[in-house]
């Protein structure tokens, strides 16, 4: 009777912590920055942008978590560089049906960026348009600092 027992307690507890929580899905706000809504989204939520949505931006959006993040479109601000538009910091982050532009012609030469940096491995970027960029769309480039 123990043995059988500890078998059903042992598989019942394999069960529990098999069960995935569903992620949290959050309409990004139009008027809010959009990098203050990634900075407080939690991990593995799912944040989605409205058609209309474009946030213009002199900051890099960070994303420290893994989540995912789908249908934004971010332009920066013209005369920023050396600062993407995104930079990705964290493993297990997806950027899905999204536009990044670029400010190309706005600033030097010498302080080009990409408009998407991912430092983090275990990423997926798909069904993405990059415009107007002053370098490669898309740097991937592990680090060891996380500072931009």
């Amino acid at each position: 009777v123990f043995k059988r027992n500890f078998v059903w307690i042992a598989f019942l507890s394999s069960l529990l912590t098999t069960v995935q929580v569903a992620s949290e899905v959050t309409e990004l706000e139009c008027k809010e920055d959009l990098r203050d809504q990634v900075w407080r989204a939690p991990a593995e939520s799912e944040l989605v942008a409205s058609e209309g949505c474009v946030w213009e931006t002199n900051r890099s959006v960070q994303v420290h978590r893994p989540m995912t993040i789908r249908g934004v479109r971010v332009r920066l601000v013209p005369g920023i560089g050396k600062k993407p538009a995104i930079w990705v910091a964290s493993k297990g982050v997806t950027i899905t049906d999204f536009t990044l532009i670029g400010n190309k012609g706005t600033i030097p030469e010498s302080h080009r960026q990409s408009l998407l940096w991912v430092s983090a491995g275990n990423f997926t970027i798909e069904r993405g348009r990059l415009v107007n960029s002053t370098r490669d769309g898309i740097m991937v480039h592990a680090i060891r600092s996380s500072k931009i």
